[in-house]
């Protein structure tokens, strides 16, 4: 199991905007995405081949009296950035991803995104049938 800490990931709800009639990235998601590809590399993460398991904790960015802030992405949100990021560094792709589980953590100055990543190993859910069924 690798265990990475990224900065608070952007909303996957600004991701893309309309220019000139093409769909462009925003800059901010470009320069989230490759520091979440360095941390990753630098935590030695391996690529899995099989199926994979993924635990993802958002913290919250702290307000200045210590609490979590009520203001934060909703879960899913936060996670799409992330897996794409992770796509062929952590796993060669993102179909790999059999297991998922979100979660809100302890809120952290400025927010973050905890991730685990380690093989699925009693999956019941085989790449394999996966691929069979077509999804």
């Amino acid at each position: 199991m690798t265990t990475i800490q990224l900065d608070y990931p952007p909303s996957t709800n600004r991701a893309w905007r309309m220019a000139n009639g093409r769909m462009i990235q925003n800059q901010a998601v470009k320069t989230w995405k490759q520091s979440a590809q360095w941390i990753a590399r630098a935590a030695g993460m391996p690529k899995l081949a099989g199926a994979v398991r993924i635990v993802a904790t958002l913290h919250p960015r702290m307000t200045k009296g210590g609490q979590a802030s009520k203001r934060r992405l909703d879960l899913d949100n936060s996670l799409k950035m992330a897996l794409d990021a992770l796509n062929g560094i952590a796993y060669c792709d993102d179909r790999q991803v059999v297991e998922l589980i979100s979660r809100v953590g302890y809120p952290l100055p400025e927010g973050g995104l905890t991730l685990q990543v380690e093989p699925a190993l009693d999956c019941a859910v085989t790449l394999a049938g996966a691929s069979a069924n077509g999804k």
